[in-house]
């Protein structure tokens, strides 16, 4: 892959400079803006903007740019640049011998021999001709030279110079963070924040949760050693980004996260002591009282309406529970029109519903004809209760005794009544009962 230096005015690439280093450009934010700025490219500024570091992960400067105090190691550009090292246009420079799988030649100088010097010309040397027969001169191939470098990782003595390198740094900033002021403060932050974006949109799933896993722990040890002040602050800053996060959620969004708040709720409840359920309960109420204070009317009226329903739904479903757990008495049960009350009680005398049925008929008849009630609407009159129903059909039976008397031809009149057959029939199932 041909590497090109990206800095301007400047022609060196993989390809025509062999005797020199590429390095990629850094993925912190503030180097990455300063070596941007040394660089001196205008649409570098523009890809900064939008994209952080991200875009010149694969954009280069070669070693021609950097002073000897940026690297690793003096001697050897192929050891890697300091951590820290920022480019720069005239970079101070001294005679940097190139090595790599190389060997270092030494050459030592001593004054010849008598037998190789003229003495007629001191100026020149004069090599014998064995010496000569075994010399010979050949080009070095270009491919014997690996220019790879070395990986800056290994040795112990390099980790141990980053990890100083990185608390000196961390100090420094610091330093800087406590000086600087609430706009500069207010900059930084954003900065990070758009950095922080920009990150996590690229992340993939294993990454994200990580990153969350760490700050999940990071959050728990913070909150162990935070003062009651810090737990406040902390407590205001999440109910206000949560009020912004509300804002913004779609309808989706809002639904799963009432899901997920209800499920916390329950779990959090199940664990929670007699003391915490009292405070709990004591919180409640006055949150509820606060928000109750500051609602519209409309508001109110949409709540007492939404009780209503939720208390109508919570008694039916009650009812419900109740009548499944508790089976109904079939003699004793007052929801039953006389007519379902026949269909389903099949194993009791059918005399018996004889009977009923001969004394409703007797009651229909007299209520149709004093006040002008529909016939059919009377069939699903409710049975009364079994306690008070003898009290109940003897008042109805003297009464329709004395009505039959005073009106024996109009009773007559009805094909489908014998009132003296019924009368002795009520008055035996009154008598059994």
């Amino acid at each position: 892959m041909n590497r090109i230096c990206c800095f301007k005015n400047c022609e060196n690439t993989s390809m025509n400079r062999k005797d020199c280093c590429f390095f990629e450009f850094p993925v912190d934010f503030n180097l990455c803006l300063q070596w941007i700025e040394t660089v001196g490219n205008k649409d570098f500024f523009e890809d900064f903007a939008y994209g952080g570091a991200v875009p010149f992960r694969k954009k280069y400067i070669c070693s021609d740019h950097f002073g000897d105090d940026d690297f690793v190691n003096s001697g050897n550009i192929f050891a890697g640049i300091k951590p820290i090292a920022v480019p720069s246009s005239n970079p101070m420079k001294e005679n940097v011998l190139v090595t790599g799988p190389l060997e270092k030649v030494l050459v030592k100088q001593e004054p010849p021999e008598k037998e190789f010097w003229d003495a007629g010309d001191s100026s020149q040397v004069v090599f014998p001709i064995e010496l000569l027969e075994h010399v010979k001169v050949e080009e070095v191939s270009s491919q014997s030279i690996n220019l790879g470098g070395i990986d800056p990782l290994q040795g112990t003595e390099f980790v141990k110079l980053r990890r100083s390198l990185r608390t000196k740094k961390a100090e420094a900033m610091a330093i800087k963070r406590a000086r600087e002021t609430p706009d500069q403060r207010t900059k930084r932050r954003r900065q990070n924040a758009l950095r922080n974006s920009i990150r996590r949109s690229m992340e993939s799933p294993i990454e994200r949760d990580r990153r969350r896993k760490k700050n999940a722990e990071r959050a728990a040890m913070r909150r162990q050693n935070e003062t009651p002040e810090q737990k406040e602050i902390r407590r205001m800053k999440d109910l206000l980004r949560a009020r912004r996060r509300r804002l913004l959620e779609t309808e989706e969004q809002a639904t799963m996260r009432r899901i997920n708040d209800a499920a916390r709720a329950q779990a959090r409840r199940q664990n929670e002591s007699e003391q915490e359920k009292n405070m709990r309960r004591l919180s409640d109420l006055i949150r509820i009282t606060n928000r109750r204070k500051n609602e519209s009317p409309e508001e109110r009226r949409e709540r007492l309406r939404k009780n209503r329903e939720y208390s109508a739904k919570k008694r039916y479903i009650q009812k419900l529970e109740f009548e499944l757990n508790h089976p109904k008495n079939l003699i004793d049960d007052t929801c039953l029109t006389l007519r379902n009350f026949e269909e389903d009680v099949t194993a009791v005398n059918m005399s018996f519903f004889q009977s009923l049925g001969v004394y409703q008929k007797q009651h229909e008849y007299h209520y149709d004809r004093d006040e002008g009630q529909d016939k059919n609407d009377s069939s699903m009159k409710f049975i009364p209760l079994t306690n008070s129903f003898n009290a109940y059909a003897a008042q109805e039976y003297f009464q329709l005794h004395k009505v039959s008397c005073e009106n024996d031809d109009s009773i007559k009149k009805s094909p489908e009544v014998e009132p003296s057959t019924n009368e002795a029939n009520v008055e035996s199932q009154l008598v059994l009962l």
